[in-house]
């Protein structure tokens, strides 16, 4: 899966799509006990592409709807944008507002003003201004229309995920609209979810108020794009968004969090499930954890979600006292055996949503399990592991960034929700495209304050 798209690349065509017997087959979604529509945009024209549609039948059937846009749209990878870099320029870019009332005259138009491009560094200000927004305009049947999480686009998979937290929490019934995913992954690929697509039954009416929105949207380009579309294949592209009928995510409801028979079952058909003693990307990601504790020895120590023992094996050459926990019996039993050796650490089943280990850390590490948590569950987890962390004691957090669909969370929104604690010194911040590391401490000295070289 991509993380960064342009439709001014060659993609997918759409005929390898309509192939596919699949996507004419796909069971319908409709719009009969919905009382109000909230779409969501990561971009201005995100939401005629993925729910042009969906809108121009709400507003068909008197449906309120309200469209919040999160970014400006500067610079973004857009059909009909300036030929040179296939981005939309100030001069061209579109006006929303006339877009949205094509399909729908009487929705509400809510632009959030973010600069494109740079969502991530404003992941908490964005999570903020959709919970308020969303929450001013919801009724008890409102359902939430936001781009797909797993789209393959930075932004888009920021927003997603950000809009599927609110309507979590105000219990709303989410959709997701796929945009790139046409354009980057063929009808076969593992990351198409087949089993989770609905699609809008076709509405004469809706599709062409769309198809004309469409039109709309290329004539704003400041040149034309019939000049130049050969070699940007930007005509290919826009077909994706010509079907009869549109396609969503349509999400299952989300337990508070992936239970213990979910993890048993993992580990009853494989050793080693996600391959951390085999692959080179654990063991160079452990290796980068290790060396980024400040102190070199613990005399207390937690690790939270430790699997079948790998990184606890490191952590207790560490550490004078370790506690290592998990979900899964079947993988504790396998801890167990490999640290059979090492009598500095005791390794027990524990659910840390429920009841959460009791005593005082000097080190606590929090590593690719915080994203199967819900985010009422992780705000609840995170307060336990603060008030058991000792005055001057080390808190890691470690996560895999890239979405995966049967989770509740993201690596990233576990460190957005300690982040936001602020009651905890950053010290190291490791942030590659596949994982994010930050080290926490209440000591907010350095390395060479601690040992003495300052």
């Amino acid at each position: 899966m991509p993380v960064n798209v342009e439709s001014s690349r060659s993609g997918t065509p759409t005929s390898v799509w309509e192939r596919d017997g699949r996507l004419g087959a796909l069971g319908p979604f409709d719009l009969d006990g919905i009382d109000s529509v909230i779409v969501v945009a990561a971009h201005p024209d995100d939401e005629l592409l993925g729910a042009g549609a969906l809108i121009a039948q709400c507003a068909r059937r008197g449906l309120p709807v309200c469209v919040l846009v999160v970014s400006d749209g500067a610079g973004c990878h857009v059909p009909g944008g300036s030929p040179a870099t296939g981005r939309w320029t100030e001069a061209d870019r579109p006006d929303v507002t006339e877009l949205v009332h094509q399909l729908a005259p009487h929705a509400a138009v809510e632009a959030f003003g973010f600069a494109s491009g740079t969502l991530a560094e404003h992941r908490s200000g964005v999570g903020t201004a959709l919970d308020a927004a969303i929450a001013r305009s919801a009724v008890n049947r409102t359902l939430v229309v936001a781009p797909w999480r797993g789209d393959g686009q930075h932004d888009h998979s920021l927003v997603g995920a950000a809009a599927a937290a609110v309507a979590e929490r105000l219990g709303l019934e989410l959709l997701e609209y796929p945009i790139w995913l046409w354009h980057w992954a063929t009808p076969h690929d593992d990351e198409v979810p087949w089993e989770s697509f609905v699609a809008l039954p076709a509405d004469e009416g809706s599709t062409a108020a769309k198809g004309a929105a469409i039109e709309s949207l290329v004539a704003s380009a400041a040149d034309d794009i019939a000049e130049h579309g050969a070699g940007r294949r930007h005509p290919e592209f826009l077909k994706h968004f010509e079907r009869a009928r549109e396609v969503f995510v349509r999400r299952r409801p989300v337990h508070d969090r992936l239970d213990a028979e979910h993890f048993d079952a993992l580990y009853s058909l494989a050793e080693d499930p996600w391959g951390f003693a085999s692959r080179w990307y654990e063991v160079r990601r452990r290796s980068v954890l290790l060396a980024s504790l400040p102190d070199e020895r613990y005399a207390t120590a937690l690790e939270i979600g430790s699997s079948i023992g790998i990184l606890t094996e490191q952590l207790a050459r560490r550490c004078s006292e370790l506690l290592a926990v998990d979900l899964s019996a079947v993988a504790v039993d396998r801890a167990k055996v490999r640290l059979a050796d090492a009598p500095n650490v005791t390794v027990q089943r524990a659910d840390v949503a429920e009841n959460f280990p009791a005593g005082r850390f000097d080190l606590i590490v929090l590593s690719e399990v915080g994203y199967f948590f819900t985010r009422p569950v992780l705000d609840r987890v995170v307060r336990d592991i603060l008030d058991a962390l000792n005055d001057a004691g080390t808190l890691v957090v470690c996560h895999w960034r890239h979405t995966i669909e049967e989770y509740p969370g993201t690596g990233d929104d576990v460190h957005t929700v300690v982040d936001e604690t602020r009651e905890l010194t950053r010290l190291v911040r490791h942030e590659e495209e596949d994982f994010l590391l930050d080290v926490y401490s209440r000591d907010d000295r350095s390395v060479a304050r601690r040992t003495g070289l300052l």
